[in-house]
C-alpha cells in the first residue's frame, strides 16, 4: 500500500513540475471576462463608467377599447319550459353569418331537439336530466347571409341551449 501512495504522489509532482516548464503557460490567476455593454461598474473606481447602459423603451400608455375584440362575444344562452314552437339563438342581420364555436343542450326531458340553420335541420337527442354536447366542427358557419339560428324541441320540458360563436359580416 506503501509503494502505491509513492507512486501516486511522484506522478503528481512530475506532472506539476512538468506544466511548469512548457513554454507559454503561466501559473497566475485567470482574469474575469470584460464587460462588454458596461453593466457593472468599474472595478478601479466603483463608479459606473462613462458609456450609457441600455434601457428598455418607455411603454405605450394603455388605451381602453372601444368594444370587446372582434373574436370575442359572450355565449348566447336560452332557457325555455316549451320550445316546441321554436325559438331563435342567434338572429342575424341580412349582411351576417353565425360561426358557432360551441354548443352545449341540456334538459330535463328526455327529447330530440332539432336545429335549424334556414332550412338545413340537425336532430340532436338529449336524455332525461342530461345534456348534450354535439361534435359541431368549430367554426362552422351558416349556410346563407341572414340566417337566423333556431331550434325546436319533439315535447314539452325545460331546456337550455348555450352557443359560442362568433359574428362574420360579408
Amino acid at each position: 500500500m506503501k509503494k502505491v501512495l509513492v507512486l501516486i504522489a511522484a506522478s503528481v509532482l512530475f506532472v506539476g513540475i512538468g506544466i511548469a516548464f512548457i513554454p507559454g503557460v503561466t501559473t497566475t490567476r485567470a482574469q474575469p471576462a470584460p464587460d462588454p455593454l458596461h453593466i457593472n461598474p468599474s472595478p478601479t473606481t466603483q463608479t459606473s463608467p462613462a458609456v450609457p447602459t441600455p434601457t428598455d423603451p418607455p411603454l405605450p400608455p394603455v388605451e381602453p377599447l372601444a368594444g370587446p375584440p372582434a373574436s370575442y362575444y359572450p355565449p348566447r344562452v336560452v332557457n325555455s319550459a316549451d320550445a316546441s314552437g321554436g325559438v331563435t339563438i342567434w338572429a342575424t342581420h341580412t349582411d351576417e353569418r353565425f360561426q358557432i364555436g360551441s354548443l352545449f343542450i341540456s334538459s330535463d326531458t328526455a327529447m330530440t331537439v332539432t336545429l335549424y340553420d334556414g332550412a338545413l335541420a340537425i336532430p340532436v337527442y338529449v336524455g332525461a336530466n342530461g345534456g348534450a354536447c354535439p361534435n359541431i366542427k368549430p367554426g362552422w358557419q351558416s349556410h346563407t347571409q341572414g340566417n337566423d339560428l333556431t331550434f325546436t324541441t319533439s315535447s314539452a320540458g325545460n331546456i337550455t341551449v348555450v352557443v359560442t360563436g362568433e359574428s362574420v359580416w360579408y
